[in-house]
């Protein structure tokens, strides 16, 4: 691999990170109100952290020798929600990440390397939001993303996006990906 090849790649993944990191954290109140907790020193350590963190998860799901189902996949989430917990809990909102805001963010980079990499296998959920889950049949609409603790709330969500997926002949992922299109008109210019 050349300089130029290298630096490429190196962007991708700068910008696969930031937008994950984005999506996932700016509407979820993730941080702790006492400033001198959540100051911008610590909160780019721990967005750095979580780069590193989310990286290494979708290392394991990626290229372990493991079938990538949903049982394993939450038990990664909640590997994942354990972890921050333990090293960067103390400057969260009360004092963890929440389930539903680990889904987003691993969810979205999986997604993201997916679609700009084209070396990764296509993620078997979607990031569940706002839209995803106003999509989806009306019995999920009690789950708020940025609220939910209970991995069971997150297996109803891939239930239900499961079954909206089928009915269009898609994966989950793939469903995702055109009911966002839809939502924000992008099919419309295409």
């Amino acid at each position: 691999m050349n300089l130029i090849q290298k630096a490429k790649l190196q962007t991708i993944d700068e910008i696969i990170v930031r937008i994950s990191l984005d999506g996932g954290l700016q509407r979820a109140n993730v941080y702790s109100s006492d400033p001198e907790l959540a100051d911008d020193k610590s909160r780019q350590k721990f967005r750095n952290y979580l780069a590193v963190i989310l990286k290494e998860t979708l290392g394991e799901i990626c290229h372990g020798n493991q079938i990538i189902d949903t049982n394993f996949y939450i038990k990664k989430l909640n590997e994942l929600v354990v972890n921050v917990n333990f090293n960067s809990g103390h400057i969260l909102h009360e004092n963890k990440i929440r389930f539903g805001v680990a889904q987003k963010l691993l969810n979205l980079y999986w997604k993201f390397n997916w679609l700009l990499k084209g070396n990764i296998p296509e993620p078997i959920h979607c990031p569940f939001d706002s839209i995803v889950i106003g999509k989806l049949d009306k019995s999920t609409h009690d789950i708020k993303w940025t609220k939910m603790d209970d991995p069971n709330d997150y297996r109803r969500l891939v239930e239900a996006a499961s079954k909206a997926a089928t009915i269009r002949n898609l994966s989950i992922c793939n469903w995702e990906l055109i009911i966002y299109a839809e939502s924000v008109n992008y099919l419309d210019k295409i």
